[in-house]
């Protein structure tokens, strides 16, 4: 097969990807990819989501009680077709390990006001539940796309990453913040200013803590006497586990929330809620 044709295979299995024919795209994507690896060293992870989305996935459900396959009613297909987190009823999600996420739905009060280095789908979400967002973001695109679709309790600003991004927090009051989210650039920078920024009973969450470059983060907010909670898990739409950690200082944190029959969250029913048990 010429790499005339294998980019022809690449083209056609795109579209059909994109039509949610999803064993076509397989078909013709392995087809080009056994006809230059290159297509491979750039498409692979592509290939292996289409194979996972060729699955009879109806049929499965319906081989189940209803309501009950985690891997369609929580919007983790859905966020794998689409390449951005989304939940249940396909609202964005944060892109945190999944237990992270229900840990702080079940703390979020109307009030709450929120820091992000890193925007994202997560900011959109905090815009659902909180009083005021504000984010720094180092993407100038990605900066400006999301600034469109924020309401005006919540902003983000672009910032290049070097002293000035982890330092941005600095406009704001000591203790201003109910929740600080690490997830961006220079990420152990951001994690020794925090601290200032936060509310004696709030939290910092910091994803990826996994990541052995963030070895120094993490140790910098351990030293200072910050307790952590590490939650590892799949994210919504991934393959792959990874780890979001978040900081307290109260250890009244962990008494907050509801029971857990009566917590309903943004990822779905448990099994036992869906068949209301």
């Amino acid at each position: 097969m010429s790499g005339e044709t294998a980019r022809a295979d690449l083209e056609s299995a795109l579209a059909a990807y994109a039509r949610q024919e999803f064993g076509q795209a397989a078909l013709l994507l392995e087809r080009a990819i056994a006809a230059d690896s290159g297509i491979g060293a750039r498409h692979g992870v592509l290939l292996a989501h289409a194979l996972l989305l060729a699955a009879p996935w109806s049929k499965i459900d319906a081989l189940l009680p209803r309501g009950t396959n985690a891997l369609s009613a929580t919007g983790w297909l859905d966020s794998l077709f689409l390449a951005r987190p989304v939940g249940a009823e396909g609202r964005p999600v944060p892109w945190l390990a999944c237990p992270a996420i229900e840990f702080l739905e079940a703390r979020i009060t109307p009030g709450f006001r929120v820091f992000e280095w890193g925007s994202g789908h997560s900011t959109l979400w905090w815009a659902e539940r909180a009083a005021e967002v504000r984010a720094v973001e180092d993407d100038p695109t990605w900066a400006q796309d999301l600034a469109g679709r924020l309401p005006p309790h919540a902003g983000v600003t672009h910032l290049a990453d070097g002293p000035e991004y982890a330092n941005a927090i600095r406009r704001f009051p000591a203790a201003y913040f109910d929740l600080v989210t690490i997830d961006g650039k220079s990420r152990a920078a951001c994690a020794r200013v925090a601290p200032e920024f936060v509310k004696p009973d709030g939290m910092i969450v910091y994803d990826n803590s996994d990541r052995r470059g963030e070895r120094d983060g993490i140790a910098a907010l351990d030293a200072a006497g910050w307790l952590r909670i590490d939650f590892f898990g799949l994210a919504q739409g991934t393959l792959y586990r990874n780890c979001t950690s978040v900081f307290f200082r109260d250890p009244a944190l962990l008494r907050r929330g509801s029971l857990p029959d009566d917590f309903r969250s943004t990822l779905g029913p448990t099994c036992a809620q869906a068949l209301g048990e």
